[in-house]
Formats: C-alpha cells, sequence, structure tokens
C-alpha cells in the first residue's frame, strides 16, 4: 500500500511520524512524508519519499515575532501582540498549507493517510 504521512510542526511533531514510517516500510508499505520544506532530509534519511507543505510555517516560528509569542522570556503584553501577529500572519499560511495538503493527497492517491491533528485537508479526504 502507498500511505502518506502528514505533520505539521516542529521536529518533535515529525519524529513519530517517522518512527511509524519506518515500520511500514519494513511491512513492505511504500511510505511518503507530506512535512514542511525543513525536513525533507529527515524524510530522505528514513527512506521515505517527500512532499513539501513549504518552509512558511517553520519560518513563522522561527521569526522574532513566534519567539515572542512561544518564548518564556516575553512579558504578557509581548506575548498577546505576538500572539495577535501571528494569527494575522497564519491565516494565509494556512490557506497555503491547506491547499498544499489538498494537491498532494489528489495527486498521490495514497491507500491510507496517517495525519496530525495538526494538518486540516486529510479528515476531509478521509471522509470521501
Amino acid at each position: 500500500m502507498k500511505i502518506l504521512l502528514v505533520s505539521l510542526g516542529t521536529r518533535g511533531d515529525m519524529e513519530p511520524f517517522l518512527a511509524v514510517g519506518e515500520l511500514l516500510k519494513k511491512a513492505g508499505h511504500e511510505t511518503v512524508c507530506l512535512f514542511p520544506e525543513q525536513y525533507k532530509k529527515l524524510a530522505f534519511e528514513g527512506g521515505h519519499s517527500f512532499e513539501s507543505l513549504g518552509p512558511e510555517f517553520i519560518e513563522m516560528l522561527e521569526s522574532d515575532v513566534g519567539k515572542a509569542a512561544m518564548g518564556g522570556s516575553a512579558t504578557i503584553w509581548q506575548k498577546l501582540r505576538a500572539y495577535l501577529k501571528l494569527q494575522k500572519d497564519y491565516t494565509h499560511i494556512n490557506k497555503t498549507i491547506m491547499q498544499r495538503q489538498y494537491d498532494v493527497l489528489h495527486r498521490l492517491r495514497p491507500d491510507r493517510c496517517v495525519y496530525s491533528a495538526k494538518s486540516i485537508y486529510p479528515v476531509v479526504w478521509g471522509m470521501k
């Protein structure tokens, strides 16, 4: 079977999918990782095919605003301003990521899709 592994987030979000992918490969399945661009090397190192969700999500988290929102050294007001800015920026990024999920799922037509809660489109695809 062709199985698509979809995850969005930091490296800690990718690791469980890579572990599942390793088990699936050992069982003889074809695995494709649909992750942020920054994790392409991890997918290839695990022997998986790779499709990109793009670099924007991780770039957003690693930006000054992302660090202010997620970091521990910012004041509550700095965090609040950062959260509001991230929300505004994330709307566009989320639409782009959703479109990429749609495109890959419809192009590859996997037999199964294993996805994280942060990956929205596979829920809709699975219902079909």
